[in-house]
């Protein structure tokens, strides 16, 4: 069986999203499947790519230099390769590549809902931005027929308000967990040190600023403790929001901001929590 997977792949070893972390673990777990051949488009281009070298057939596609363009290289692909399946990682931008002319094959894994997601934006930019995703998204999804949902939740918002109207051809599969993260081993002798851990995207959404009020009331209590916050944030906005929250909290000396790490970095940084 030969399958086709779109999705933004990381531009260096540095996965920075969960979609793109899943869209990982999915290509690495495709690739151990004999019975499969895959073929990667990438949305974006980096080093990350390499690792995939001599292993599956790797093509680009720009989609976010011109429209047009992306969709006549995508269709020459999907003509020359002849897939059984294309899959989709994530709804926006890969959906722009749809056709009813390989509806059949297209298969859309539906990760955010960006209609949801957009209240969370912080500055107004973002904000316009995700209302744009969100009709694009909502556009496409009414005619892709083979989705699969992330979660019961995912999925009754859009049997709900979306495609209730149709037949849909769908399943639930939970998000993957890096199996890197299965591997490590506690180290049940290391003293206690009071070290906790954010790691992801930094944003509104994943509620950041809540957990910094929460470490205030801690203090106020005289209970020591360090806060490592590995990842990045996507607006400035929110940067400054919580820098500015950190400074009116007195928490400066309790935050570190450790930047993004790749699976192994994170098991290296946190082996020692007992």
């Amino acid at each position: 069986m030969k399958v086709i997977l779109v999705g933004d792949y990381p531009k260096d070893d540095k996965i920075q999203t969960g979609v793109q972390g899943v869209l990982v673990s999915l290509t690495d777990g495709l690739l151990k499947q004999n019975e499969i051949e895959l073929v990667i488009v990438s949305l974006s281009e980096g080093t990350y790519l390499k690792k995939y070298n001599g292993k599956c057939t790797i093509r680009n596609v720009n989609l976010r230099s011109s429209i047009l363009k992306a969709r006549r290289e995508f269709r020459s692909i999907v003509l020359g390769e002849d897939p059984e399946i294309i899959h989709l990682q994530g709804v926006v931008p890969g959906c722009l590549l749809y056709s009813r002319k390989f509806k059949d094959m297209f298969v859309v894994t539906q990760h955010a809902i960006l209609r949801k997601e957009r209240l969370w934006q912080v500055s107004f930019i973002r904000k316009i931005k995700f209302f744009i995703k969100a009709v694009v998204e909502r556009f496409y999804l009414r005619k892709i027929q083979n989705i699969i949902f992330i979660s019961d939740y995912n999925k009754w918002i859009y049997m709900r308000s979306l495609n209730a109207h149709k037949t849909l051809n769908y399943v639930t599969i939970p998000n993957p967990v890096n199996g890197l993260f299965a591997t490590g081993e506690v180290n049940t002798n290391a003293p206690w040190k009071n070290e906790l851990y954010y790691v992801g995207e930094l944003k509104k959404r994943k509620g950041l600023h809540v957990l910094i009020r929460a470490l205030a009331l801690l203090k106020e209590r005289n209970h020591n403790f360090r806060l490592h916050v590995i990842g990045g944030f996507k607006e400035m906005a929110y940067k400054k929001h919580i820098h500015a929250l950190i400074e009116e909290k007195k928490l400066t000396e309790n935050i570190h901001f450790c930047g993004w790490k790749d699976p192994s970095e994170i098991i290296a940084y946190t082996k020692d929590i007992p």
